[in-house]
């Protein structure tokens, strides 16, 4: 069987600091359940053998990680440099370039989504795992090792997908937060006049890093 592209971290890193969103198939399987269900869904999906799911899950967990951090440090150095208009700004801007580069190295697609999307409404399997995301932070797990991976069948073939949950930190509330205030608010909506990501608090989860990957 053809394994997943493997790309060096350390060269993924590497290349990121040197830098300063296709829409997914619908699913045929069944939607997540809580907790981990790696074992069972390698079951229903012989394609991809256990250990090549866990070494996608290891590789997409890496590069979910490069993408929250580079964010959240052009996100910090924007309000340091110039508030919470020039973070709005850099947001906009860095956030899918971020993910461009990374989807074009790799091969995969690798975005952000959210149930109050701002950017990209999820699909509906997303939407599910999303849904799942909250149950199991409000149940006390941590945000930070929520995640979820399997493998899903659509019209094209079987595709392993992954999430890894984003929670809602101080630095987000003044963009995503209960209380924004009205220069920021009427900015944000002339540059998202769809918005929906408001209204969060502190510890919620905001919405997730999305990542698929071709079978082959």
């Amino acid at each position: 069987m053809k394994t997943v592209t493997t790309f060096s971290l350390l060269t993924l890193l590497t290349f990121l600091c040197g830098l300063a969103g296709c829409s997914p198939e619908s699913a045929d399987d069944t939607g997540p359940v809580s907790g981990s269900a790696h074992d069972s869904s390698t079951e229903q999906n012989p394609a991809i053998s256990a250990a090549d799911q866990q070494q996608r899950a290891e590789e997409s967990r890496g590069l979910a990680m490069t993408l929250g951090k580079q964010l959240k440090g052009e996100l910090q150095t924007a309000m340091a440099d110039g508030g919470p208009e020039l973070a709005i700004e850099v947001c906009q801007q860095r956030a899918p370039t971020i993910a461009a580069a990374l989807s074009k190295m790799t091969g995969w697609q690798v975005y952000r989504t959210s149930l109050k999307p701002r950017n990209r409404a999820p699909d509906e399997w997303e939407q599910q795992v999303l849904e799942d995301f909250d149950v199991r932070a409000v149940g006390g797990e941590e945000i930070g090792d929520i995640e979820y991976y399997t493998v899903v069948n659509t019209e094209d073939g079987p595709v392993f997908r992954y999430m890894k949950a984003l929670g809602t930190e101080p630095l987000c509330l003044t963009c995503h937060g209960e209380s924004i205030s009205t220069p920021l608010r009427e900015r944000l909506d002339a540059l998202y006049p769809d918005d929906q990501a408001r209204g969060y608090r502190a510890g919620e989860v905001r919405g997730a890093i999305s990542i698929i990957q071709p079978a082959g």
